[in-house]
Formats: structure tokens, sequence, C-alpha cells
């Protein structure tokens, strides 16, 4: 069987170099094309010669890995250890996923393998951030009970930096309008909840929304428990999220909201 070596070259710069921007872009890395190219060539070099010399199998293993890991450290501007660790995991990862499908295919059948591939790799990366986003969201969510009428609800509160809303000088904490329901709040007329109108300013201009006074407010937070009497609730303007149903105002937790 013959095997030209300019193809094979450059059938080895591309599937490397496709491999090491998907590994630096799926962990959110500082992409540089000049280091990526360059890893891609000493990769692409590295796999003309290895076939040309003779190994034991396991000494061939680590030689393998040891360039593997020489490309990604030279593909990535990243610094320290445990960054480079990943960098070369994924990798390893990406071409281990990917050497099954293409061991067998011609060599444009083995680069549409990988530029195909690069739709799963931008879809694993968006669950991956979706994840961190779901957990960094979970850091600032705490167990609240909510008190209105006699009757106590608990609810997930999200500590919101951005809530400046005040009312007769306290704290306003926006409350998700389903969860009012549950706490059988009646802005009626002849309901038995007292309110007031007031004027949010939002992201879509400005809004009326109603706020009430609740008997109490306990923040459940891993040092102590903060208990609010007559803490200030309004109507948020808009839908909350799934993970919580209250936007608490940060002086809740750390100012002197008594």
């Amino acid at each position: 069987m013959e095997v030209y070596i300019e193809l094979a070259f450059l059938q080895n710069l591309a599937i490397d170099g496709a491999l090491l921007y998907a590994t630096q872009s799926f962990l959110g890395y500082r992409i540089s094309m000049r280091r990526i190219l360059f890893a891609a060539l000493v990769g692409a070099a590295f796999a003309i010669v290895y076939p040309l010399m003779s190994y034991p199998i396991a000494v061939g293993w680590v030689i393998k890995l040891f360039s593997g890991a020489t490309i990604c450290l030279i593909a990535s501007a990243e610094k320290g250890f445990l960054r480079q660790f990943r960098s070369f995991a994924i990798f390893i990862l990406f071409s281990a996923m990917l050497a099954g499908a293409t061991y067998a295919m011609p060599f444009p059948g083995k680069l549409c393998a990988v530029i195909l591939s690069f739709g799963v790799f931008r879809a694993a990366k968006r669950i991956r951030e979706l994840f961190r986003k779901r957990l960094e969201i979970k850091r600032f969510v705490y167990d609240c009970a909510l008190c209105v009428n006699g009757r106590e609800l608990n609810v997930r509160g999200f500590l919101d930096t951005g809530n400046r809303i005040y009312h007769r000088g306290k704290p306003v904490c926006l409350l998700a309008g389903k969860t009012a329901g549950a706490l059988f709040v009646d802005f009626s007329e002849s309901g038995h909840t007292a309110y007031e109108k007031i004027i949010l300013n939002t992201v879509n201009g400005r809004k009326e929304t109603l706020v009430f006074e609740a008997e109490y407010l306990r923040i459940y937070s891993e040092k102590r428990v903060h208990t609010i009497e007559k803490a200030m609730i309004g109507l948020s303007a808009s839908e909350l999220s799934e993970d919580y149903e209250l936007l608490l105002a940060p002086s809740c937790l750390y100012g002197d909201c008594k």
C-alpha cells in the first residue's frame, strides 16, 4: 500500500488543528490560532515520524501520550497545571471519540467527520455553560419562610445584588405572582391584604406593581437565620426563574434590615 507523506501530513494537520480548537473552545479558554497552528504542525510531524520507528507497545503508548500533552501545552494560552491537565484530558477524550469513527475513512471523510463533530462540541459547550450558570445561581439561593395573613410558605430566595428597590424606607423583595397566589394574597377591594402601588424602573421601561407587608420573612443562611419583621414584598413585574420564587434585597442579609 502506498502512503503519500504530503497527504498524511495535511490530514493530521487538519485533524489535530480541529481537535485542539474544539478542546480550547469547549473549556472556554483563550484561543490563539497561532499556537493551535504551531501545535498542529508539531502533531502532524510526529504522526509522520512515529510509524518509521519501532517501539514496544507500552513505550509507544507513553510516547503518544507525551506527544499529545506536548501539543496541548503548545496550543493552550492558559497558565497553571490544572488548566493544562484539563486541556490534555479533553483533547484525549475528543480524540478517542473520533478515532473509531474516522479510522477507516479516507481523508475527505475524516475531515468532514471532524468538522461535523464541531456541532456536537458546540452543543456540549452550551450544556456546560448552562450547567455552570445553574451552579452559580444556586450559590446565591437561600431557603426562606414567608408569612402573610397568618399563612407561612417555604420559598427559595435569590440574592439579587441589583435589587435597590425601597418603599417607606424598607427594602422590597419581589415575589413571583404564582407564589403570591399560593399564599392566598387577595388584592381585591374587599380583600384582606393591604397594599400600595409603586412604579418600578425595569429594563423594559417603567411598570406599576403592588407592594404589601408580610408578617415576617425568614432567610436561612449557613451562619444564622435572618428574620425581617413586617418585610416589604412586591409582586415581580416578570416571571422569575424555576430555581427561585423570591428576589431578595441585599440589605436583608448584609444591611440593617430588621
